[in-house]
């Protein structure tokens, strides 16, 4: 019963909660930096003033991003390691069980204290994917733009009678009835929307503003079992009980000027109307999912192959009331040639709320027409794969 249940928390874990640019795999391997750096495929996830930035040397004339996904996990707490210890202290007691013997009060006092190290511990992941066909220009630029992100939550919630229970089993050939809880949250976001661009000339500096509205719709849950309830998890996982959804019209704006030949600055505020979710009730509890404004500040600054790139996030984007929401900061580099690029970045959140990470990335290009880009992403407990095919012409 404890190795499903925990099975479970394993493959529905919870919210590291991407911002926006890493739905770009090019952005994601600069850090996740794209405000004022992206190209015009990668805008309309991040900002949607930079489709009117293509090449005039490539003559784009319109492109397709189709894929784009990616999968992010994360174990800040270390819950696979005490997972692993969980199951060899309720493995040796089946066994002594399963032999004719009473486990000892040591391997016993073992197991409990497996059991309250998973309290309140949670793994994470975040999976996403995406599309964007856009006709880039300086007067008149347009991408439509279609994405969908699922995060999942999952922790225990450890009743210390359970704790107590487990270091009196002594007698009997069995645990005891466990009240503990295996909890699960999980918010997925859909969304369709236009981006639309265009250019204007500002004290002699190229100005590019943009706006995207989109329709989103957003679907929250929220389940929790017993952990001596865990083979109902086939029954009843998917019903609607758990679930509360809400559709409605939302809109992300952005700027870029070019200040010379080399740098350029953006902002970009995405989901500007701000959305609470309140999934069910279940056992007692219900969580609020806030998808909040994000306003981000960048800057880029390019030579010949080379491109630097810097975003900082000037508000917190929230997400499930269990976190503390996140504020990041991210820096990156490209050094492209027609052929290929090579990329490298960070991100740090300033609310500590998720891990460090690395990230890398390599673009393939050949002819100009036809691009791939791989991205991973490494932190202290956390790891990431992204991918994209484009076409250009």
């Amino acid at each position: 019963m404890f190795k499903i249940t925990l099975g479970v928390l394993v493959l529905l874990a919870g919210s590291t909660q991407l911002s926006a640019q890493d739905y770009s795999a090019r952005n994601a391997a600069m850090g996740g930096a794209g405000v004022a750096s992206s190209d015009y495929l990668g805008a309309p996830f991040i900002n949607p003033a930079l489709t009117t930035r293509y090449s005039t040397a490539n003559d784009d004339d319109w492109g397709l991003m189709l894929p784009t996904f990616g999968i992010f996990v994360a174990d800040p707490d270390e819950v696979l390691d005490d997972l692993d210890s969980f199951e060899e202290s309720y493995d040796a007691i089946e066994s002594a069980w399963a032999g004719g013997t009473a486990p000892t009060q040591a391997q016993l006092d073992v197991l409990a204290a497996d059991l309250n190290a998973l309290s309140g511990k949670a793994v994470q992941l975040q999976a996403f994917a995406g599309a964007t066909l856009a006709i880039p220009s300086r007067d008149f630029a347009m991408a439509l733009v279609i994405r969908g992100n699922v995060d999942a939550s999952g922790f225990l919630l450890v009743d210390p009678a359970d704790v107590t229970a487990i270091e009196n089993a002594t007698s009997g050939s069995a645990l005891p009835t466990i009240g503990s809880e295996a909890v699960m949250l999980g918010a997925g976001i859909s969304e369709v929307g236009l981006s639309i661009g265009t250019t204007l000339d500002v004290w002699d500096e190229r100005l590019s503003i943009g706006i995207t509205p989109k329709m989103q719709r957003v679907e929250v849950f929220n389940y929790a079992v017993t952990l001596d309830n865990a083979g109902d998890l086939e029954d009843d996982f998917d019903d609607d009980i758990f679930r509360n959804d809400d559709t409605a019209f939302n809109v992300d704006l952005g700027a870029h000027l070019q200040v010379n030949d080399e740098l350029s600055v953006g902002l970009a505020i995405r989901n500007l109307l701000e959305q609470d979710i309140l999934t069910p009730t279940i056992r007692g509890r219900a969580y609020t999912y806030t998808l909040s404004p994000v306003a981000t500040l960048g800057a880029a600054w390019t030579w010949d192959f080379l491109t630097l790139a810097t975003d900082l996030d000037l508000t917190k984007q929230d997400g499930f009331s269990t976190t503390d929401g996140m504020q990041f900061v991210r820096v990156g580099a490209e050094a492209g040639w027609t052929w290929g690029q090579l990329r490298a970045g960070f991100r740090k959140d300033l609310e500590d709320t998720v891990d460090d990470m690395f990230t890398a990335g390599i673009g393939l290009s050949p002819f100009g027409v036809f691009h791939l880009d791989l991205t991973g992403a490494v932190g202290a407990d956390s790891y990431g794969a992204l991918l994209a095919m484009s076409f250009t012409f």
